[in-house]
């Protein structure tokens, strides 16, 4: 397998067994509580406190079950660094030094298997001969679309609940939250779907434009200092320059370079 397959496969891994347990923990324990709590006395106060456990719940969640894959995946991946990028673009880590990524977990076992993956080779041997497809696509990936814009819709819905159940206050401050973290992930949807890029042994396709191997001066893909998500890809040729963000899209800066080596060594 190729590195970057492997990794891909840890973080559909991760957002299938940690990701998505802990967002069904949140939205299913307050839906529970606004069902549970409807029509009592103060029922707003419970309201609030359904809220609450649905987060504590969903972090606890999150504190035990990163922990356990990160030692999976340690153990099954070559590149620590890029699963680790991968993970915080993948919304499975905070970035790297962030405090909240202190409050997983821990066993001292955990630790020590860790440091040992980390320092030595996958058990997973990944093949010397290159497998690139004919043409490589970069895209965002639809997994993505859970988080950028279901989950803010969901809390949008429980927030408009609670404003008309009487609790106005709890209400509008998620609403206020949900409608924030919408827009910024419309906008982010808008920007990487109106983005077409493709790579091949012709060239490279953005949107309409063709440009073929011969006039491109200077193509390559970077990492920012904010990591994964402040990647972009440089593209001059000989007519003209432009840099495209592609910090959301599918493959790591690393995998791309691989990739546009590959197709240039094979140009017409």
């Amino acid at each position: 397998m190729k590195e970057q397959k492997l990794i891909n496969r840890a973080i559909k891994k991760g957002q299938l067994l940690v990701t998505l347990p802990a967002i069904f923990l949140l939205i299913g324990t307050s839906i529970t509580g606004l069902i549970t709590f409807r029509g009592l006395e103060d029922a707003s106060n419970y309201y609030l406190v359904s809220f609450l456990a649905g987060f504590i719940f969903s972090w606890f969640y999150w504190s035990l079950s990163i922990t356990w894959w990160k030692v999976w995946a340690y153990k099954n991946v070559n590149n620590i660094e890029m699963l680790e990028s991968e993970a915080v673009k993948g919304q499975l880590l905070w970035p790297k030094g962030s405090w909240f990524n202190r409050t997983a977990l821990i066993t001292k076992r955990q630790r020590e298997l860790l440091r040992i993956y980390a320092d030595q080779p996958s058990s997973i041997e990944i093949e010397i001969e290159r497998d690139f497809p004919i043409i490589t696509r970069l895209y965002y990936p639809k997994s993505n679309l859970l988080i950028d814009l279901l989950l803010p819709i969901l809390m949008s819905l429980v927030g408009g609940y609670l404003v008309f159940s009487g609790n106005q206050v709890l209400g509008v401050l998620i609403i206020i939250l949900s409608i924030y973290r919408l827009s910024q992930g419309l906008k982010k949807v808008k920007r990487v779907l109106g983005l077409n890029l493709s790579i091949d042994h012709n060239g490279v396709s953005v949107n309409d434009e063709k440009y073929r191997w011969e006039e491109i001066m200077k193509f390559e893909a970077r990492q920012g200092i904010r990591g994964r998500s402040d990647q972009d890809l440089i593209l001059n040729t000989n007519k003209s320059g432009q840099i495209l963000n592609i910090g959301d899209f599918n493959l790591h800066a690393e995998e791309i370079n691989d990739r546009i080596e590959y197709y240039r060594s094979r140009k017409n």
